[in-house]
């Protein structure tokens, strides 16, 4: 097994987190993350914050470890991103950022905007990436047709946490 996760312990929001890793690749990750229905957001570039209402899933695709072990097998495999929390921590933007405000990303946004009328649309930001985050107040994913592929600079998460759907578009970005 290449998948591990520690047991919650840091306090965010009302919760306790653990730490999910994988010392194989992102993308077994970026697989698990998915399959417990983990948002983009919860990516610390390599790892995943997983809240303890989610852990005992994580368990069953995850080896139990200790919290160095976690640091140990990121380092070992050559997976461990340096760099400390400023990088890592997300930020609320007003808006879309001009390089993204016109364009392919703008068109899509417009087009895909309709099939979220009710829902809370939010961009955030950090140094590496910018995620625009359509949120539904139901478990409901819209037919989205020709736009289920995205546009092609960025990546849709597809997530629904209590009982609600978001669609995530992950973008390259430099703050």
């Amino acid at each position: 097994m290449s998948l591990f996760i520690d047991t919650p312990r840091w306090e965010w929001r009302g919760m306790l987190w653990a730490h999910m890793i994988s010392d194989h690749g992102l993308d077994e990750l970026h697989a698990a993350a998915r399959s417990l229905n983990l948002r983009w957001v919860a990516f610390g570039r390599d790892h995943y914050d997983v809240p303890d209402v989610l852990w005992p899933a994580a368990c069953e695709i995850a080896e139990l470890v200790d919290s160095r072990d976690i640091v140990r097998s990121l380092r070992r495999s050559g997976l461990r991103v340096h760099g400390g929390k400023p990088k890592k921590t997300w930020r609320r933007l007003d808006m879309l950022p001009v390089e993204y405000s016109s364009g392919e990303v703008a068109s899509w946004l417009d087009a895909v905007s309709p099939h979220f009328a009710n829902a809370a649309v939010e961009v955030l930001g950090r140094p590496t990436e910018l995620v625009v985050m359509h949120l539904r107040s139901d478990a409901h994913a819209p037919d989205l047709g020709a736009l289920a592929a995205g546009p092609s600079q960025g990546r849709l998460v597809h997530t629904v946490v209590d009982e609600r759907y978001s669609l995530e578009l992950v973008l390259p970005w430099r703050a």
